[in-house]
């Protein structure tokens, strides 16, 4: 009995550990999207976000994180330097110029997320522990006119024209 209490507190001190980790934290974010919507079929969006923690332990990370974008939830990957890096894809129709804002939530809050999510609450409830916004714009979706029609409306042109030369010469 006594080694079960001694393991919930050690768990219970880990997880006040984590969430004391990075208080007020500050992110800047840098984004990609693809604007070539002429040779794809999904647009294609990944967002590195550097994390800076001013309260707390400062010298320590999140851990694992999770974004929230619209209503999708994803994980967002650890890469070196206190850095996340968060990647998704948008179907063509539905990708319009603007402003995507991701919310990063610690497992903690991914946890009241979840559950927000499941009880059917306003998931905007549940605080973030930083939001970045990723600014996108619509792109190139090909010329006004095909190179095919071009090439057959020229064809035509060049036709008629040697057409009317001929008959002006002949006659």
């Amino acid at each position: 009995m006594h080694s079960y209490a001694l393991v919930v507190l050690s768990l219970a001190a880990l997880a006040f550990q984590g969430a004391a980790a990075c208080q007020g934290a500050t992110a800047t974010v840098s984004a990609f999207s693809g604007r070539d919507s002429a040779v794809i079929s999904a647009v294609p969006f990944i967002a590195e976000v550097s994390l800076t923690c001013t309260g707390g332990d400062s010298t320590g990370a999140p851990g694992t994180l999770y974004a929230r974008i619209g209503q999708r939830t994803l994980p967002a990957a650890r890469v070196p330097n206190n850095k996340y890096q968060i990647s998704w894809t948008e179907e063509l129709s539905e990708a319009a110029s603007g402003n995507r804002e991701i919310h990063l939530y610690t497992e903690a809050g991914y946890t009241a997320l979840r559950k927000a999510m499941r009880s059917d609450q306003d998931i905007s409830s549940v605080p973030s522990l930083v939001t970045v916004v990723v600014p996108h714009s619509t792109g190139y979706s090909g010329p006004w006119i095909n190179s095919e029609v071009m090439a057959a409306i020229m064809s035509i042109v060049v036709a008629y024209i040697a057409l009317t030369n001929k008959s002006r010469l002949l006659s």
